[in-house]
């Protein structure tokens, strides 16, 4: 493939690049603003999604089953397809991989959302014919929608983000952080408004919300895209030359032996970083069910919570992590990247064991319901800052000890091993379908917790001797030499 196959096809512009300190260019303030803003169109859609279903799920099933296997199956699927992903968004122009990714979530979305209302609408059968294929419905287009959400979220938040900002890690802190503070407000306001569209209107009233602002979302999303490739040059050029290696179409076993060497690849090149102990310290944190997501979201509905109380709830376990994303740039400031992991994980551990304590010591003495579910709430919501300035803390360390040309790979397998614990929990789920037995999944979400400070704290102790990560070691030797 020639040199201009491997570039965008996106116009660009004569733009003037901001030099800063450490004469890394700096892109224009309106190509982070596009990028955000597209950011967000996406992310409303997948916040909106991610908690409206399960509540669904629950109205028409009655128990957690469905709800976890409707979970585990939308995990599976994101474990089988992250290795596609990431070679994808490492082998595809920036422009083209994200516009596919967008379109296949738009679209996944709307198509899901239209079988969550035909299902609505037979919820007195749920267990007939047309219930049984507009659940079926659900899951498959639900799947779609997860790659594409995937997609899009690794090319923007690990791919586009360290091209912008190159070897300025004080301007990727303050960019990572800007991004997710956008993924947690839409966390806040999103369930918020279906909350209250389900409490006050109905669940199809939702469902309708969430079709039609997908049926139109994709097209301000590539047109802000578009905008920012069109005004950063480093976004319009990938590091390596693109080359399709699937154009001749093997035969199906071939594709299959294909697929499972670039899986068994990607986690070799995964497990050769140095940073392996931090990437799998924030893998094992979704070996857990203390989370606000969707299986506490039904578990917490089950205790009689209605679905406006309960996106008020993971509303304000969102706002305190949009106070951790905002303070994480000071922690990087203050205490660099490896200590403010090591001080977040540990406060986040603290709160956990308080919050879950009490419902695991019920096991063995009887306490107080209403203590037990104060303990709960207000101790996870706390506890959000102190993990989004962990999550924050390991994805930029990451970005900066991963070569940008195996950055994609690297983040899709981090994400593959992070849905391969998102599996183990809906399964124990499955396992314990029962709200009465939740107790037993926040017993195993504690040890998975302690296991996340063990394994950063092992990291911690194996790269004291290292100043910087190892990338930047590299770049600033060439610079002394020139």
């Amino acid at each position: 493939m020639s040199d201009q196959d491997s570039t965008e096809t996106v116009e660009l512009e004569e733009v003037p690049l901001v030099k800063s300190q450490n004469d890394t260019p700096v892109a224009p303030r309106g190509v982070k603003l596009a990028i955000c803003a597209s950011h967000a169109l996406s992310t409303w859609s997948e916040r909106t999604w991610a908690f409206a279903v399960g509540l669904i799920f629950l109205e028409i099933y009655d128990d957690l089953f469905f709800v976890s296997l409707f979970g585990l199956v939308q995990a599976l699927a994101s474990v089988l397809f992250s290795p596609s992903v990431g070679v994808y968004i490492d082998k595809t122009p920036r422009f083209r991989a994200v516009c596919v990714f967008y379109f296949l979530q738009n679209v996944g979305l709307v198509l899901a959302a239209l079988a969550c209302l035909v299902l609505l609408y037979n919820k007195m059968n749920p267990s007939g014919v047309t219930g049984t294929l507009s659940a079926l419905a659900v899951v498959i287009f639900g799947i779609l929608s997860r790659v594409g959400t995937m997609g899009g979220t690794i090319a923007i938040e690990k791919d586009w983000t360290k091209a912008l900002t190159g070897t300025n890690s004080r301007e990727l802190a303050k960019l990572n952080s800007t991004l997710k503070m956008i993924d947690l407000i839409c966390l806040i306001v999103a369930p918020i408004v279906s909350g209250f569209l389900m409490s006050y209107c109905s669940m199809s009233v939702a469902a309708i919300q969430i079709l039609l602002y997908n049926l139109v979302a994709w097209f301000p999303e590539v047109a802000l895209i578009r905008y920012a490739v069109s005004h950063a040059p480093q976004l319009a050029i990938k590091s390596k030359t693109v080359t399709d290696e699937l154009e001749d179409k093997p035969p199906l076993m071939k594709r299959v032996v294909k697929y499972g060497m670039s899986l068994v690849e990607g986690f070799k090149l995964y497990f050769r970083q140095a940073c392996v102990l931090a990437s799998l310290s924030l893998a094992v944190l979704h070996f857990t069910v203390l989370s606000f997501g969707i299986l506490m979201t039904a578990y917490l509905k089950w205790l009689g919570l209605s679905e406006a109380g309960l996106s008020l709830y993971r509303g304000f376990a969102a706002a305190t992590g949009v106070l951790g994303a905002k303070a994480f740039p000071l922690f990087h400031r203050l205490c660099g990247l490896r200590l403010s992991g090591f001080l977040s994980i540990a406060f986040f551990l603290t709160c956990i064991l308080l919050g879950a304590l009490p419902d695991i010591g019920n096991l063995i003495i009887s306490i107080s319901s209403t203590l037990r579910f104060n303990f709960l709430v207000w101790a996870i919501a706390i506890s959000r800052f102190g993990l989004w300035v962990f999550d924050l803390s390991v994805s930029q360390i990451i970005q900066e000890w991963v070569d940008q040309s195996e950055l994609g790979r690297v983040s899709a397998t981090q994400q593959l091993l992070e849905n391969v614990f998102t599996v183990f929990i809906f399964v124990g789920g499955l396992a314990a379908p029962n709200p009465q037995d939740f107790v037993w999944l926040m017993l195993i979400s504690v040890s998975a917790v302690v296991s996340s400070f063990t394994l950063f704290s092992c990291f911690l102790m194996k790269s004291k001797s290292v100043s910087t990560s190892p990338q930047r070691e590299i770049e600033l030797a060439e610079e002394e030499v020139l």
